[in-house]
């Protein structure tokens, strides 16, 4: 009797900690699910926005020199400034594509789809103040939305 007793128990026992052991592996999955998912938000929003940073900065480097025009000095530094800004300006709004500017709007548009979301936004800075293709921006809106979708998870 004793011995049944302490089998039943042993059993019990062993079930709680499959139970357990089973939420355990569910409630870490979910954290690492939502894990992946913040870092993916932070990795395409971050780069995004650093981007932006950069370009807004240049402009405010532009703005600057040219209000200090007439202060003393300054036409001794302006134009070695101007050419390190315009060559970081080159730099950081350099399409990502080679010779974008010669593409038709199918061709653009089938370019874009393999882009990041950094270069996602210099075509489409790059489309507003030139070319202005549908096109161009539906494929640019595809693949903004595509890459905004979390990471798909492989367990």
């Amino acid at each position: 009797m004793m011995i049944e007793r302490l089998k039943e128990e042993v059993e019990t026992a062993q079930a709680r900690l499959r139970k357990l052991s089973d939420r355990l592996m569910v409630e870490g999955n979910g954290f690492a699910k939502n894990a992946r998912q913040q870092v993916h938000k932070v990795r395409t929003e971050g780069s995004e926005r650093l981007y932006n940073f950069e370009v807004q900065a240049l402009d405010w480097a532009d703005e600057v020199l040219e209000r200090a025009e007439d202060l003393p000095g300054v036409s001794k530094v302006k134009e070695p400034i101007e050419r390190f800004v315009s060559q970081a300006r080159e730099a950081v709004t350099a399409l990502p594509i080679e010779d974008y500017a010669t593409l038709n709007a199918r061709n653009a548009a089938a370019a874009v789809r393999e882009l990041d979301i950094v270069g996602l936004a210099k075509v489409s800075k790059y489309e507003a103040a030139n070319k202005n293709r549908k096109t161009v921006f539906q494929a640019i809106a595809g693949r903004q939305a595509f890459l905004a979708k979390p990471p798909v998870d492989v367990l």
